[in-house]
């Protein structure tokens, strides 16, 4: 590569890594009635080569470089429905992604309040749930929201936490789970403990 390419990729990295695009808000001429809303929220990690300029990257007491990031995403959406009418494939309604590096735990969530401001009627909203893993900055999310926010573990956690919870059941693990999962669908609290208390047990 030559030595003026090289100063060229060199100036639009400076300007990528130091770009702050701000949040952008629909124009909305009628806010939307929607009782319920639904957050996926999850973070993940990217290595980074360094954090302004080569050689920057702090090197802890082990001698490990930091060098990673840790993006957080959130994706606020109305439902789920079948991507055509013969599908078995289903698709989120009316998603809207949240993403980025923020400095404190609430910065996704006040990105995320100012849109269900911009774009719903809070007055008609009844619950928004926030499904994630249950770090603590996604439960951050529900003192953000408010009242009306309830924090769930996501299919993924769920099902993960139920088979910590019966794993040592052995060939009863797949009468437990099938015995949680009704009573889950059945939303009865107390019939859930229950099982759970008779797998204690």
């Amino acid at each position: 590569m030559r030595k003026s390419e090289d100063v060229v990729i060199q100036a639009i990295m400076k300007d990528v890594h130091t770009l702050e695009l701000p949040s952008l808000l629909p124009v909305v001429k009628k806010k939307k009635q929607i009782k319920i809303l639904y957050i996926n929220a999850d973070e993940d990690y990217v290595s980074l080569q360094f954090e302004k300029e080569k050689g920057d990257l702090r090197v802890n007491e082990k001698g490990y470089k930091s060098n990673t990031v840790e993006p957080r995403l959130a994706c606020i959406f109305e439902g789920i429905e079948k991507e055509s009418p013969k599908s078995k494939r289903n698709k989120l309604v009316n998603k809207h992604y949240f993403l980025g590096v923020y400095k404190k735990s609430e910065g996704i969530w006040e990105e995320v309040l100012e849109y269900i401001d911009t774009v719903y009627d809070e007055e008609y909203l009844d619950a928004v749930y926030i499904m994630g893993d249950g770090v603590s900055w996604i439960k951050a999310g529900v003192d953000v929201l408010g009242a009306k926010c309830h924090f769930v573990l996501d299919k993924f956690h769920l099902n993960q936490a139920i088979t910590r919870a019966i794993g040592h059941l052995g060939d009863s693990i797949s009468d437990a789970r099938t015995a949680i999962y009704d009573r889950i669908s059945l939303e009865d609290e107390a019939q859930v403990k229950k099982v759970f208390n008779i797998a204690l047990e």
